[in-house]
Formats: C-alpha cells, sequence, structure tokens
C-alpha cells in the first residue's frame, strides 16, 4: 500500500495553475516509503482564540491530545483544536457570523490521523444500547473514525431538520445532502480528503490507485463494510450487462475495462489502460459518486454486498429472482434489484449515510433517523450526526414551498427557494426567526436556452436549429438580457452570451458577448433573412422555405426555484417583436422531461446550467438536454461512432485529453473545448452572477458553513459535512 496522498483539487484559475503542478509534486512525491523511527512527543499548546460579539470579546482557549501513526509508531502530541462559537445567543450567533469571511470563512475541519482518546453517542441511542437492542458505541466505528471539527461549536444533539422537497422526482435532495462517496472535497474545493477509504495513492504514471478502507467500518445495519463491497458492485452490478447496459466512461479509460482487485479485505486495487492522474477527484465528485444517488442506475463504485445477493440471479438462480422481482411488480430481477439498491425508495437497503431512510422519497413526509453505524466523529468523540432526524415534506407547488420558506416553517431550506422573492425573504426574516444565506456558483446561468445538436423531428426545422450557428446566434441576438436581469435577478446579474466575460477564467475573451451576447435586432434579422428565412406569414411570422411556418418548440421543467416556462413566454414574445420567430413552450414535469431527453424527443429545451468547472463537472461532454444520442457516445468513445456535429467529436476529444494530464498540462486541451463549445452555441445564455442558491436559515441552526461554495460535483451543501449541523434550541 502506498502512504497516504491528498490529491490537490483540479483549480481552473489559471493564475494558479503553476502553483498547483508545484503543490502536486510535493504530494506525489510522498508515495515513496517513509523511514520509521520511534518517536514520542508531549507538546502542551494553549491558544487564545479572540471572538468578537457585539463589540465584546471572548477568550477561548482549548487543548486537546492528538496521536499519530508513522508506519506502525506513535507520535503523541498535544495540541490545540479550536472550539469556536459555543454558547452564544441566537442573536449573538448571527452577528458573529460576520466575521466569516472568504478570507477567513468559517468552515469544519477534517482531523486527519486524530483520534479521541474516547467516544459517546446521542441520548436516544444510549437508550437503545442500556435495552440491550444496540451495541456500545465504541463497538459501532471504526478505531480510527473520520473526525471533523465543526464549524461553529460542538453539539448539542437532538432535534430535527424540517425541509421541504418536489417530490418523487427531486432526485438532488439525497444526492447533495447526504453524501455516501468513498472521498470527499473539503468544503472549499481546496483538497480531496478521508472518507470512507482513509488512505489512497498511485503509482508513477497513475495507471494504479490503491485506496484503504477504514478498518471496522460498518453499514448501517451493522454489517462490516469491506472490499467485497466493492467487488460485488464491480463483478455483479456494474460488471453484469442486464444490470448495467453501458458503463460510465471512467470505469473504460483507456479504452479497456478498468480492474478492480481486493488486496486484502480493506485494501483496494484499481488499475487502467492508461495514465488517470484525476481518479481519486473523480471519486469524490458527482462523477463517481456513491450509491444513494447512483445506485437506481446500478453505479456509485460499491454496494452492500450481504443484502443485495438475495436478490441476484448470479446467487439465488434466475428462477427465484424473477419470481422475487414478479412477485414485486417488477419485470425480470435485472430491473428488481436495480429498486433495491435505491435508497431513497428502499429503507430496507443498508446505507453509509449519516441518516437512513425511515419512510421513502415518494412519501408525503419522507423521514430519515440517525444511522447508529455511522463512522464519523467530531474532535470530542461524540459520533456523529447532531440531528436525530431529517423530515422532509412533500411540496410540489414551488409557491406554496416559497410561501412555507416565507413564513419560517422550515430549518434549513436551499432548494427551490426562487431568488425574486429575495425581498420578501429580507422582509420576513426576523418574524420568520430566519437568516438568509446565499450560495454562488461560477458560470451558471438559471435560465438558459438549449437545442437539440441529435434531433431530427423535422428535417426542415433542424437544418436550422441544428445545422445553421448562424441561426442560434441569430436567436441569442434577439434576446433582452436586461429585461431578464431586472425581472428575475434584481438587476444583480451578469448580462451576456453563456460564455460571459470574465464569469468563469476560461471565458477571459469578449468575442462570444461582442457577436452575440448582445440585444442586436436589426443584424438579428439580416442573419435570418440571409438564412432564407426572409417571407412571414399575415400574423408577422417567418416561413421555412417550404412555405409552412418556423415554429420552434422548447420543453420547459416545473417546479423550479425560477419558472422556466414563465421565462420562455417571455422570450417568445421577444421573438416575436424582434424577428417573427414564433415559440412554443411547453410546460412539463421533471420526470417526464427525463423521459424526453432519454427519448430523443425534444427539439430543445429552457433549464438551468451548471457551475462551469469544465473537467470535474463534465461540461465539455454532450448532456441529455443537448445531445442524447452524442451523451451516449461520449460516454465510451472507443465502442462507437458519432455523425453528429463533428465540433461535438472534436470537444470531447479535447475533454479526454485533458483528463489524462496533471492540472497544469491541461489548460489547452481545456481551453480549446470551451472554444469550440462557446463558438457553436448549443445554447444560448442569457444571465449569469446572480445567486445560485438562496437558503433559509433559521437563527437557531449551527455549524452551517460560511461562505459555503456552490458546484454540482462537490454536492453542494454536502461539501457542508452536513453531519455536523445542529440546532441550539429544541424550541419550535
Amino acid at each position: 500500500m502506498s502512504s497516504k496522498l491528498t490529491i490537490p483539487t483540479l483549480r481552473v484559475f489559471r493564475r494558479y495553475i503553476l502553483a498547483l503542478l508545484a503543490i502536486t509534486a510535493v504530494f506525489y512525491g510522498c508515495a515513496g516509503e517513509t523511514t520509521s523511527t520511534t518517536v514520542e512527543v508531549t507538546r502542551v499548546v494553549e491558544v487564545e482564540k479572540e471572538v468578537k460579539v457585539k463589540g465584546d470579546t471572548v477568550v477561548e482557549t482549548v487543548v486537546v491530545e492528538k496521536e499519530v501513526k508513522v508506519k506502525g509508531d506513535t507520535v503523541v502530541e498535544t495540541v490545540v483544536v479550536e472550539a469556536p462559537r459555543a454558547g452564544m445567543s441566537d442573536a449573538d450567533y448571527v452577528a458573529s457570523r460576520e466575521n466569516c469571511t472568504t478570507e477567513n470563512p468559517c468552515h469544519p475541519k477534517i482531523l486527519t490521523d486524530f483520534v479521541p482518546s474516547s467516544f459517546s453517542e446521542a441520548p436516544m441511542l444510549t437508550d437503545l444500547v442500556n435495552a440491550g437492542k444496540l451495541p456500545p458505541v465504541d463497538q459501532r466505528i471504526p478505531a480510527k473514525p473520520l473526525v471533523i471539527q465543526p464549524a461553529d461549536q460542538v453539539g448539542p444533539y437532538g432535534g430535527i431538520w424540517n425541509l421541504a422537497h418536489g417530490g418523487s422526482g427531486d432526485r438532488a435532495v439525497p444526492s447533495r445532502n447526504w453524501q455516501d462517496r468513498s472521498l470527499a472535497w473539503a468544503t472549499d474545493y481546496s483538497s480531496v480528503v478521508p472518507k470512507i477509504f482513509d488512505e489512497w495513492g498511485a503509482n508513477g504514471d497513475y495507471t494504479v490507485w490503491e485506496f484503504h478502507i477504514r478498518e471496522g467500518i460498518r453499514w448501517s445495519d451493522g454489517d462490516p463494510m469491506t472490499t467485497a463491497d466493492y467487488m460485488f458492485w464491480y463483478e455483479h452490478i456494474a460488471g453484469n450487462t442486464e444490470v448495467v447496459k453501458s458503463l460510465p466512461f471512467w470505469m473504460n479509460w483507456g479504452g479497456e475495462v478498468a480492474k478492480f482487485e481486493a488486496v486484502d479485505d480493506y485494501n483496494l486495487r484499481v488499475t487502467f489502460a492508461e495514465s488517470f492522474p484525476i481518479f481519486a477527484e473523480f471519486i469524490a465528485s458527482s462523477t463517481v459518486g456513491g450509491p444513494t444517488p447512483n445506485g437506481r442506475k446500478g453505479l456509485g463504485m460499491y454496494a452492500p454486498s450481504h443484502y443485495l445477493e438475495q436478490f441476484h440471479a448470479e446467487f439465488v438462480g434466475a428462477d427465484e429472482a424473477n419470481k422475487l422481482a414478479e412477485d414485486a411488480g417488477f419485470e425480470g430481477w435485472a430491473k428488481y434489484i436495480l429498486n433495491r439498491n435505491d435508497a431513497p425508495l428502499n429503507p430496507d437497503l443498508p446505507v453509509m449515510t449519516p441518516w437512513l431512510n425511515i419512510t421513502t422519497i415518494a412519501d408525503s413526509q419522507w423521514i430519515l433517523e440517525r444511522n447508529p453505524y455511522y463512522f464519523v466523529t467530531d474532535q470530542e468523540g461524540n459520533q456523529l450526526p447532531y440531528l436525530d432526524r431529517v423530515v422532509l415534506t412533500m411540496t410540489e407547488d414551488n409557491n406554496v414551498l416559497n410561501l412555507n420558506a416565507i413564513a419560517g416553517q422550515y430549518d434549513l431550506q436551499y432548494r427551490h427557494t426562487k431568488f425574486a422573492n429575495y425581498p420578501v425573504f429580507q422582509e420576513n426574516a426576523s418574524k420568520g426567526n430566519y437568516r438568509i444565506q446565499l450560495f454562488r456558483a461560477p458560470g451558471r446561468h438559471q435560465t438558459t436556452i438549449y437545442f437539440n445538436m441529435d434531433w431530427a423531428g423535422d428535417p426542415e426545422i433542424a437544418a436550422f436549429t441544428v445545422d445553421s450557428v448562424d441561426f442560434r446566434k441569430a436567436l441569442s441576438m434577439a434576446i433582452d438580457r436586461e429585461q431578464i436581469n431586472e425581472v428575475y435577478y434584481l438587476g444583480v446579474g451578469q448580462e451576456g452570451s453563456y460564455c460571459a466575460q470574465g464569469s468563469t477564467v476560461w471565458y477571459d475573451d469578449s468575442k462570444w458577448d461582442d457577436e452575440f451576447g448582445v440585444l442586436r435586432v436589426d443584424e438579428a434579422n439580416k442573419v435570418l433573412d440571409g438564412l432564407g428565412l426572409s417571407e412571414k406569414d399575415s400574423s408577422g411570422y417567418r416561413l421555412l422555405p417550404s412555405g409552412e411556418r418556423l415554429t420552434l418548440e422548447l420543453v420547459a421543467p416545473t417546479n423550479y426555484h425560477i419558472d422556466h416556462s414563465e421565462f420562455g413566454e417571455m422570450i417568445s414574445q421577444m421573438w416575436k417583436e424582434n424577428i417573427g420567430i414564433d415559440l412554443q413552450v411547453q410546460p412539463v414535469s421533471k420526470s417526464l422531461l427525463g423521459e424526453i431527453e432519454a427519448g430523443n424527443e425534444h427539439m430543445g429545451e429552457i433549464n438551468v446550467t451548471g457551475p462551469f468547472f469544465p473537467v470535474l463537472e463534465s461540461r465539455l461532454l454532450p448532456s441529455t438536454r443537448w445531445g442524447p444520442l452524442a451523451k451516449q457516445w461520449a460516454d465510451d468513445p472507443t465502442a462507437s461512432e458519432y455523425g453528429g456535429p463533428e465540433w461535438i467529436v472534436g470537444m470531447v476529444d479535447d475533454y479526454y485529453a485533458a483528463l489524462a494530464k496533471g492540472p497544469a498540462d491541461r489548460v489547452d486541451d481545456v481551453q480549446s473545448g470551451v472554444n469550440a463549445l462557446c463558438d457553436n452555441v448549443p445554447y444560448i445564455g442569457t444571465v449569469t452572477g446572480a445567486a445560485e442558491r438562496v437558503g433559509i436559515v433559521k437563527n437557531y441552526v449551527r455549524n452551517l458553513p460560511y461562505p459555503l461554495p456552490f458546484s454540482v460535483f462537490g454536492g453542494t451543501p454536502g461539501n457542508a459535512f452536513i453531519e455536523t449541523l445542529s440546532l441550539a434550541t429544541q424550541e419550535r
């Protein structure tokens, strides 16, 4: 097993690239053997920490003991672990958060190589231990748990986190809130940090990776979690074509299927055909993720073998497995085992998350309760999570959800809160006893028009929407972004093309904004006339060469924090008045949208875009929103050929070339792919830079990091390590 290696984050900022290369060299240079000597050091350190509270200063001094094992030997140190703002009133606490800044953030810390001297548990679990229904806490967690120092304070135990979700299709809630990835990102994305894996490393060319599972870690039902669970996933879930039809691209890196090997119960080896230096970053990201969001698709890198074997044809026989599936209403065992591996829909499934499911995401109240075997503690040895339960109320009407948030009915609500309601949230904050925390993400547009580059529903129309970049640019020039900014973002957003200059460092040129990111009605009409669309009907709409009206049809998902169909109607009016284009917008549910995208049925859609981290969030790979067939091909380009636009092929080639290189060497490939995306305009941006999420946070909620950077790959708010969330009072 190679020595511990912490992979630095992919930083997209060019000015940091060279620094990253140096950092990477330092980290990877540690991969050799460590010379072992017996060292015993006792250091008594007292540090005074000043905390300003309404003009006064509270001085805290905290001393704890830390043990560090070095190749079998033990270094004992007494060091300081700061215990931040504890015991404050809600008002003083909220005031103290003014000291939390980007330069001095209030973030949790992962205390690697630190083991508390003893462990304790929530009172509700102590009751179960005393009743003989649960083993003692030190028999339920690893000898070396993951230790997190909360952002604010230790505890207290107890309480319920009340929030809302948008229904059974609102899968971002489980995928981001309670993460079960094998590795994780630090809150600020500065580094990959341990989670299930406590050690990891690679050989010199990054073709062979080795991972060490935290010894003594257990599933929520108490069964040991070992390499057998990774091998079960590899051989019997991902490796069974009846269950998983197509492997994700990272499993086929280098044109061959990655090889998983169990060295022993706790050491896992993964070998790739070609150099894969970004693999650890992918494990910590949504790219690989964990089984809670991905188990229903047969992905997630591991699965509870002791539970799922009973549904698998290779273990119980095809007849028995199919009978179980039929009795449960499923067509075949392969579909049924995916259902059984879907934690939000199957409370019986053992999990590795802070809370386990009591009811399901499809119920009116989705209830989760603390996992008694969760492998994480705070610096004082208190097993996390602090909160006893999470209760999510299904609220499919987004307006109702926002009214409830305004009234202060949720403890922490960040999904589906409308930025347009920000003034109302502010006005009612005192009465509702909540504070507002904004989450921001670079390069994200919350109102974007996608055109499906694989759509062939009407060849005459596709000749423009798919084949003509000039047509798409003309549509972009006919949008009044200033009006959109005022209506939806209170005028605080940045108006421009999707590739708005400066919204990320990859958009360092104004050419996209200058050419088609501003309102230029005369130029847009000139372009459309030149494309053979000069004729109009009696209503003023442009006609196709065949004489039929050119009608664009876009689907718009409902129940988002921004009303996409309402936005579409605004665009429809602009295009009618400015360029004589007929736009029809069809509102659809999230679940129906997924079916439409999968069937390649849509001409285009109105939706959000993700934050622009082009490598970690795979922004240079097609998505089902604008290229379902391209996405299917790009997931494994070695398996088939793609017959769509050539620029997509080149962009995907650039992406995979970037993945094979270290941070500093990726720059040119990434920029080439970015240029292809921006030049060809598969989707039209409008306004970026506004707050990504409006967090409504009760004043008694503690340990929510501030500021909290938002990303999809990091799974915000998962990067907050929300197992540390606590309530300073149980009053309701």
